[in-house]
């Protein structure tokens, strides 16, 4: 089994050479990119970790997106799989990050807070992306609440992170003739 330091070289002419090979996106972008795997090793961290930032918003995601697969049988309401999303990225933005790291000193540390660091500011200015926007909708204060209200904030919570999670399927209606039999293999509809 290697070593950390074995698998992720820090010397700035190495670490380039561990990156997984780039795929060509001829639809997204001229030059071929690279999957999170590639910014993981590049940041000396494993792709769970990467997402883990995304989701925390201590990395911005990267605006160059390949789509999941899209379920078209219903051709009025076609549902995208975001089990299937790639976010890509290219080694100028790599190298980027990298850099952005290492001056920021959570390139060779772990288990860091990004919150006390400029790193996701830095990021977002390298890469193009424009700061979120703060919602006003999205601030709750739940100590105003009175009982019912707050009985009907966790409600619709639970409600929402159900559709959210949930797909809803209408199956057709059996058909029940005598002279069908759902477990007979050899009994044929009608």
């Amino acid at each position: 089994m290697a070593r950390r330091w074995d698998r992720f070289p820090h010397d700035e002419d190495d670490w380039e050479d561990t990156l997984p090979p780039p795929r060509p996106y001829p639809h997204l972008h001229h030059e071929p990119l690279h999957e999170r795997a590639a910014l993981a090793t590049a940041l000396n961290r494993k792709p769970r970790t990467i997402r883990d930032w995304e989701r925390r918003h201590w990395l911005p995601q990267s605006p160059i997106l390949q789509h999941g697969i899209t379920d078209l049988t219903d051709p009025a309401n076609p549902i995208e799989d975001l089990r299937g999303r790639r976010y890509l990225y290219t080694r100028q933005m790599i190298q980027d990050a990298r850099q952005i790291a290492f001056e920021e000193d959570i390139l060779e540390t772990t288990g860091v807070n990004l919150d006390d660091t400029d790193f996701p500011e830095r990021v977002r200015d390298a890469w193009g992306i424009a700061p979120p926007e703060p919602d006003p909708d999205a601030i709750i204060d739940l100590a105003a609440m009175t009982a019912e209200q707050l009985t009907a904030f966790n409600e619709a919570q639970a409600l929402a992170q159900h559709r959210r999670t949930t797909k809803i399927v209408e199956f057709p209606a059996p058909d029940l003739s005598p002279r069908y039999d759902p477990y007979n293999p050899f009994c044929q509809r009608r």
